[in-house]
């Protein structure tokens, strides 16, 4: 399994010299890469999705259905809860 991914590696790389050869012998600009606005891309998709699993919890947390608040009736011991139904 690793060893074909290694190979699936290598065949990117190979294909990536090839582009950038083909690009210099044709004269083109100067290669620029985007790994410089990878990072920052990463960063705030990450925030977007806090921000969005945030906002869910608060909203379930606020209707009292995010399950909080059954743990404090839950009696581990016994498999039942204080109110006398099954976990």
């Amino acid at each position: 399994m690793i060893s074909l991914m290694l190979v699936i590696l290598a065949a990117v790389l190979v294909a990536i010299e090839k582009a950038r050869c083909i690009q210099v012998k044709n004269g083109g600009a100067d290669l620029q890469t985007v790994w410089s606005g990878l990072a920052g891309v990463f960063v705030s998709m990450f925030a977007l999705v806090f921000v969005a699993a945030l906002i869910g919890w608060a909203l379930l947390y606020a209707r009292r259905r995010s399950g909080v608040h059954r743990l404090a009736s839950l009696n581990l011991s016994s498999g039942q809860s204080r109110s006398g139904t099954l976990v």
